[in-house]
């Protein structure tokens, strides 16, 4: 047996029984352990010297491959340590991290669902609403609408809020003006929508009230620009030519077909209004 090997024999025991004696060179202390090792590999290499000395040359590599072990093993059993140190110091607090994520994904996906669920419902009461008016039974159509007015979300509320105002117009006009009346003033509501209530009780209204009264209520929206001015000044013209005013009637189109925003439609609808103006007022025959 060579004198490295023999030494290795009883190093090895010895490194063990000194480690509960000396805890600050070895035991559960990172740096102590590191120490312990780093003596243990110098003291290898000194009877790896000694042995060149007694026995002749040691081979570079296997100096080299012995140190690489020895500080492999060195800093594994550190990281080692100090990964159990590290759990052992903050165990309930990860437990803790891990258990909350695990609760919140399983809630948050449990309240996706419901509320899934929710807006299924609800599409399905709006759209028996639609149907029940297509069959011409406007109080279950009514009786429905208020209901979600009532307790559906601010969406399918304000759905049916339009769509319960112009229900109630099929059997009571003036009424459903004045829910159109109450969409264009509720400020919380976005400009258009509020413009489009407006122009809607506009229309109802264009039959029991004169030219004057309508421009009145269409003011808002011929004051200025907007997505509405086209069809508020459509509907001025066309009362203005039931009033026999052929020349406020053909200025009103006039401007709407100067406006490049006006819709292709609007505009194929307003040459069709110029033509009857042109014409001039239709003679009774006696």
């Amino acid at each position: 047996m060579s004198l490295d090997r023999a030494i290795f024999a009883w190093l090895g025991p010895l490194s063990m029984l000194l480690t509960p004696i000396y805890p600050e060179i070895g035991g559960f202390c990172p740096a102590g352990l590191w120490l312990g090792k780093s003596l243990f590999g110098l003291l290898t290499l000194s009877v790896l010297f000694a042995e060149q000395k007694m026995f002749g040359k040691v081979a570079l590599g296997d100096l080299q491959g012995a140190m690489s072990d020895i500080f492999n093993e060195i800093d594994e059993e550190v990281r080692r340590d100090k990964v159990l140190q590290f759990w052992q110091r903050h165990q309930n607090s990860l437990i803790g991290l891990l258990l909350a994520v695990v609760l919140g994904s399983a809630g948050f996906t449990s309240w996706q669902q419901h509320q899934k669920k929710q807006a299924e419902l609800l599409s399905a009461r709006y759209e028996a609403a639609i149907e029940e008016s297509r069959a011409g039974r406007s109080d279950d159509a009514e009786r429905i609408l208020v209901e979600l007015v009532k307790d559906a979300p601010d969406g399918y509320k304000l759905l049916s809020r339009f769509r319960l105002a112009a229900e109630t117009g099929k059997a009571d006009p003036a009424k459903s003006i004045a829910a159109y009346d109450v969409l264009a003033a509720d400020g919380s509501l976005p400009v258009l929508l509020r413009d489009i209530a407006r122009y809607r009780a506009a229309v109802l209204a264009s039959g029991q009230i004169d030219a004057k009264a309508l421009a009145a209520r269409l003011e808002p929206l011929t004051a200025k620009p907007g997505s509405m001015t086209g069809l508020a000044q459509e509907l001025l013209g066309l009362s203005a030519m039931q009033a026999g005013d052929y020349d406020q009637a053909g200025r009103l189109f006039d401007a709407i077909t100067i406006d490049r925003t006006s819709p292709q439609s609007l505009r194929q609808r307003v040459e069709i209004y110029l033509g009857l103006i042109r014409g001039g007022p239709v003679q009774s025959s006696s």
